[in-house]
């Protein structure tokens, strides 16, 4: 290990990580096959806007968003049951509310599915 490495390490303050979970208006996703839009809100007051990572890919996100005052980060993931399209994704943070637009294509799978008959 180098001087300028183990100086890093010595200097390095960890910080704790809080787990934000995501609200949506539609959280179901792929129920209604008219919307072909997820909406996921996170609570993230304080966060520091220029530092967040949100990484967006088909089947899922992640999310780190550090406080701009504290020694903690924001972190949330969220499973997709439809594939998104990361390409076209938008995302505005505004009053501690970091509003992330995912659209998707998902057929409507119950389509051509009989309902179950219940007894």
């Amino acid at each position: 290990m180098t001087e300028e490495h183990k100086e890093k390490k010595r200097t390095h303050k960890h910080k704790r990580q809080v787990w934000v979970n995501a609200n949506s208006p539609n959280d179901c996703g792929c129920q209604d096959p008219d919307d072909e839009l997820m909406i996921l809100n996170y609570e993230i007051p304080g966060a520091n806007k220029e530092k967040i990572h949100l990484h967006v890919v088909e089947n899922g996100l992640r999310l780190v968003a550090p406080r701009s005052d504290e020694d903690y980060d924001y972190v949330s993931t969220y499973s997709f049951t439809c594939p998104a399209d990361p390409k076209n994704v938008k995302a505005k943070y505004n009053d501690g509310i970091l509003e992330v637009h995912i659209p998707y294509n998902c057929p409507n799978p119950y389509k051509d599915i009989p309902p179950v008959t219940i007894e």
